[in-house]
């Protein structure tokens, strides 16, 4: 029987996945551990409510569409985060990382997936800019995509059936 999460528990477990990617520690065994049900290289047969869940999976799809931005875009943005970050409480950097990624992408004028897009590059950016930040950052991410695109991801039927539907 496959091992259910909340939505929360599934995007604390992609965002930290997606930062590990950053260090080169994609761990299969890690993987194998969070997701008893992983089977690399086949093809669920499962019906869509009973899909097995790839952190790893949704993990690489998102670096793959934040990949696709502009990085000067989102630079000068970056710098002033990681200034505000540095020596701030929690709260404040979670704070400022979603005043920072809802003023880049107005909300109005941008659909969600392109605010999941300028969201993890500012991420990742500030975290290669300053690592040491990676805590704070991963906790902005997650508590980011948990208020602000909960409803999103949802509408999508998931993290899982939202990378199957954008692999290649």
């Amino acid at each position: 029987m496959a091992t259910r999460w909340t939505m929360e528990e599934e995007t604390g477990l992609v965002v930290q996945e997606l930062f590990d990617r950053q260090l080169g520690a994609i761990t299969p065994i890690r993987k194998i551990v969070s997701c008893p049900d992983f089977r690399p290289n086949k093809k669920s047969t499962k019906k869509k409510d009973d899909e097995s869940f790839d952190a790893t999976l949704i993990a690489a799809k998102i670096e793959e569409l934040s990949d696709l931005i502009d990085k000067s875009f989102i630079q000068s943005h970056v710098d002033v985060l990681v200034e505000k970050a540095k020596g701030a409480s929690p709260d404040q950097i979670i704070a400022a990382f979603s005043q920072t990624v809802d003023g880049l992408c107005k909300p109005s004028e941008l659909d969600s997936m392109s605010t999941l897009q300028v969201a993890t590059a500012m991420a990742l950016y500030a975290y290669k800019k300053s690592p040491e930040l990676s805590p704070a950052l991963r906790q902005a991410m997650t508590h980011f995509l948990n208020t602000d695109l909960r409803g999103w991801i949802e509408k999508q039927g998931g993290w899982m059936s939202w990378a199957l539907r954008n692999a290649d």
